[in-house]
């Protein structure tokens, strides 16, 4: 099976981001025959328990009426209560059949799908109306399971009603000679084993189309590699941007650094592989802080900067190189080296004191 934009076969099982897609869009693995199959069952079992009470009371509404056809009056003012004693006893007959009915066909589905409220089926689509997509529709792989389901569906429909009048043709002649009641209890009957065949033999149809539905749906969601690879780019980013991203950030923060660095109290330098800028105020910091570091070009950079803006810069290779790899950006120094920072910010101060233009 190949994507008709792409020319590729769709060869990779679908990932939970297009599934869920698809299911918001309504798309989802459903057999109606099951639903189907599952409202004539409990249809047949709700008429088994409750025909007799509907019967009893249609039989009570409508012996009721000829009992006094002499006697009512169909006028403006009585059809009114007429009509609501009709409906009441007509109501109690059908809404509680039609509430199991409803009830049952709507819990099939949401057993097969789970609870999935949406609108976009319904939403108008111009291939819909497309008469070639109508002819490929029809002409497709689901199309030809369709045809096949209701052909036999119809072969059993047919081979039940076959079977039943060859097996029940008999009993029907003897009741000419017995009364309605019974009559009616034998010709119900027979309806009935009739409709539990059908119900029976489409109940394995269903559970057939089940599968189908299922593979078929499956199907329908695999995707193409390219597929695969624009979902992760759009659920992960572009690689490029993210690494544009990256270096603009990246710049960002070495800018705030090289501005840092013109307030720093003293630069520590390798003196050409390392550069450490240390601050310390002692009201607000308990120890000194890293505002900025580097190695070679970037350590260039610091050195010119602190300079420019009058930083003493001071070599030191053993400690320019333990604060390089020990302390990161904007982190106090460690307790290891207090002593050594300690001595080289009093010199520093000392310096400022006896030469007012720094150490250079």
């Amino acid at each position: 099976m190949a994507d008709e934009t792409t020319g590729q076969e769709r060869t990779e099982r679908a990932t939970p981001r297009r599934r869920s897609k698809a299911r918001g869009e309504g798309n989802v693995a459903r057999s109606v025959e099951i639903s189907s199959v599952a409202v004539l069952g409990i249809a047949l079992v709700t008429l088994a328990g409750l025909g007799p009470m509907m019967v009893g009371r249609v039989m009570g509404l409508l012996t009721y009426h000829f009992q006094h056809l002499g006697f009512l009056e169909i006028t403006p003012d009585t059809f009114p209560e007429l009509a609501r004693h009709a409906g009441a006893t007509l109501g109690a007959v059908v809404l509680p059949f039609a509430g199991v009915i409803a009830a049952v066909g709507i819990g099939a589905n949401v057993l097969q799908t789970g609870f999935v409220l949406t609108g976009k089926p319904l939403e108008p689509k111009l291939n819909r109306i497309s008469p070639a997509t109508g002819f490929k529709r029809i002409f497709s792989r689901r199309g030809l399971v369709e045809l096949t389901k209701s052909l036999i569906k119809l072969a059993i429909v047919a081979g039940i009603i076959v079977w039943a009048l060859m097996t029940t043709i008999e009993s029907f002649m003897p009741l000419m000679t017995v009364g309605l009641a019974a009559g009616y209890r034998a010709i119900l009957g027979a309806m009935f084993r009739m409709a539990g065949a059908g119900a029976l033999a489409l109940a394995l149809v269903a559970i057939l189309d089940l599968f189908f539905q299922r593979w078929d749906y499956e199907r329908q969601l695999m995707m193409t590699r390219q597929e695969i690879k624009e979902e992760h780019k759009q659920n992960e980013g572009d690689p490029h941007m993210k690494s544009r991203i990256r270096s603009l950030q990246m710049e960002a923060t070495r800018r705030r650094m090289m501005e840092a660095v013109k307030t720093a109290d003293v630069v520590v330098t390798n003196p050409l592989r390392f550069a450490v800028a240390l601050k310390y105020e002692s009201a607000k910091m308990h120890a000194p802080k890293v505002v900025a570091k580097g190695a070679r070009l970037l350590a260039h950079r610091i050195r010119k900067i602190a300079r420019e803006a009058g930083v003493p810069v001071v070599e030191n290779p053993p400690l320019a190189r333990a604060l390089y790899h020990a302390c990161k950006v904007g982190a106090s120094i460690p307790l290891s080296l207090y002593q050594a920072v300690a001595e080289l910010l009093a010199f520093v101060y000392r310096q400022r004191e006896t030469a007012p233009g720094g150490i250079r």
